[in-house]
């Protein structure tokens, strides 16, 4: 995930993996402040999933891959009004009120170009 700030409203982009293929991975973004939401559905795919949200100036591209050895597809690329320093980190959701939602994940980076 990559947001312009800690504010609920502020500019992000994320890429998602769910735990079924009922939804798959997604790419979900606001392009600006106090915009409306954004979704892409990518493929209807469980985990595993190899995730990637990368950023070139202000445009940030979202893939997917299902493993080490495969090609990344892109879901989508977005223009987002990002300052220079962002906020980078990973969600982990239920999306259910009083779910506790668990993750397993493996080979994170992060990198700023």
């Amino acid at each position: 995930m990559i947001r312009a700030s800690a504010d609920p409203w502020s500019a992000h982009a994320s890429i998602f993996a769910t735990p079924s293929t009922v939804k798959g991975v997604a790419f979900q973004r606001r392009p600006s402040a106090g915009a409306a939401s954004l979704h892409t559905a990518g493929p209807a795919v469980a985990p595993p999933a190899w995730l990637r949200v990368t950023r070139q100036g202000n445009v940030v591209t979202a893939a997917w891959r299902d493993s080490t050895s495969a090609p990344w597809t892109v879901i989508g690329s977005e223009s987002i009004a990002l300052p220079t320093s962002v906020l980078v980190g990973v969600a982990v959701t239920s999306h259910a009120d009083g779910a506790v939602a668990t993750a397993v994940l493996e080979n994170l980076t992060v990198t700023a170009r």
